[in-house]
């Protein structure tokens, strides 16, 4: 079914009779690249090559992968053509890496005519670039660049072209030419400090910042502009790549304040206890886990573990309290009712009695400690909903979190807790 169709668009292009009649179903076989087109393409051309439309017909022969394009062209260009059909045919040289001496001499010849205006050659900046990629892949870089600086220099030439010219010399001939630029910037014409600017700003290293800083000091108001406006752009986009990192990182690490301010009080209590004449010793020893409250929670398994690491956060007590042994019963009843003495190491037990025969105004509660130890090992050892979580959740104005799933806000909730409890315990040392 496909070869009777390419037969027929084969057909219908040989029935046209006028080039834009033809121009439609080469554009279809352009899309289906057939090579079996390649020469019904080329008959295409010696028919209408008189007409505006010629170079259709070459640059059409580009679009197939094939050696045989190489030999058309070779055709087109050893006939006699216009100079437009000879610029059209050289992609194809370039593609395949054919460099003919003759189409190399030809190519110098209408370089340099373009770049003389005596010649009043007009050349086009799309030819102007198939020439020049012609001329790279054949090693004349040094002829172009003696005929670009011709045309860079001269406001004669149209502002298209000299921007092709100043785009290539820069990827070809990198630092002299930013070494003419900066020298000589003063001496060229607003159009080409325009083009300089424009085509720079996206540049980086020592001399683009040179010349960068030499147009906004002595250049055209249009020049300076395009400068500056990118640098701001630059700037913004800058600004805005900081505000989505901080959002990021507030909506990966959500608790990195509260964190902060616990592990301050932690620190706080620890020194007012130190200070006290009755206490002289750290109350607190390092968290170790505290930092893994950082994290934003985003489902239960990770408000699980993160309830097993502030737990024992909650437990690091330091071990150097040290209380009488043996402890007279009656006292340790008034300060934790019902407690055995075999719960007095406990570490909250101890630091509980410890506070308390020292003076410090605290109850059996530890200033809240001790319910939120519970429910964060309540937490942290269960996935499921059991009769006592439930109760301890309610009482503490948990379980709406908690059985809404709002596990972040819930983790956001306890730690509020861990600081306000802390802070109680700071004020009872003051």
């Amino acid at each position: 079914m496909a070869q009777e169709y390419n037969s027929e668009l084969i057909y219908k292009l040989y029935d046209s009779k006028e080039a834009e009649e033809a121009i439609p179903i080469l554009e279809e076989m352009d899309e289906i690249k057939d090579n079996v087109f390649l020469y019904p393409i080329y008959a295409a051309y010696l028919k209408y090559k008189n007409t505006f439309y010629s170079h259709f017909f070459i640059d059409s022969l580009n679009i197939y992968e094939s050696n045989e394009t190489v030999k058309i062209a070779t055709k087109i260009t050893k006939s006699p053509c216009k100079d437009t059909d000879f610029i059209w045919s050289l992609p194809i040289f370039t593609k395949y890496n054919h460099f003919n001496d003759e189409i190399i001499k030809k190519c110098l010849y209408i370089l340099d005519q373009s770049s003389n205006k005596k010649t009043k050659l007009i050349i086009e900046d799309y030819h102007l670039e198939k020439i020049t990629n012609f001329l790279l892949g054949a090693g004349k870089t040094k002829e172009i660049i003696s005929n670009f600086r011709i045309i860079l220099a001269s406001n004669y030439f149209a502002k298209n072209v000299r921007n092709t010219v100043l785009k290539f010399l820069l990827k070809i001939d990198t630092v002299p030419t930013f070494d003419l630029l900066i020298s000589d910037f003063q001496k060229f014409d607003p159009d080409l400090q325009t083009l300089i600017s424009k085509q720079i700003i996206t540049w980086k290293g020592p001399k683009t910042e040179i010349l960068k800083k030499l147009i906004k000091e002595t250049g055209t108001p249009r020049a300076i502009e395009i400068i500056e406006t990118y640098e701001k752009k630059i700037e913004n986009e800058k600004q805005k790549e900081e505000i989505s990192k901080k959002q990021q990182e507030t909506e990966e690490y959500g608790n990195t304040k509260i964190v902060l301010e616990i592990s301050s009080l932690r620190t706080n209590v620890n020194y007012l206890a130190l200070a006290n004449e009755k206490l002289k010793t750290e109350l607190i020893s390092k968290g170790e886990n505290l930092m893994c409250q950082i994290k934003t929670i985003k489902d239960q398994s990770s408000l699980i573990e993160a309830c097993i690491n502030l737990r024992s956060v909650i437990l690091s007590i330091n071990e150097k309290i040290v209380i009488p042994n043996p402890i007279d019963t009656n006292v340790l009843s008034k300060i934790l009712p019902g407690l055995r003495k075999e719960e007095l190491n406990k570490s909250l037990n101890k630091l509980c009695v410890f506070l308390y025969l020292n003076g410090i105004k605290v109850d059996s509660s530890l200033f809240g400690i001790r319910s939120l130890n519970q429910t964060v090992s309540l937490i942290g050892a269960h996935n499921d909903e059991t009769e006592e979580l439930i109760d301890l959740l309610k009482k503490q104005n948990l379980f709406e979190d908690f059985s809404n799933k709002n596990w972040d806000l819930l983790h956001k909730k306890i730690l509020q807790m861990y600081k306000d409890s802390l802070t109680k315990m700071s004020d009872s040392l003051k």
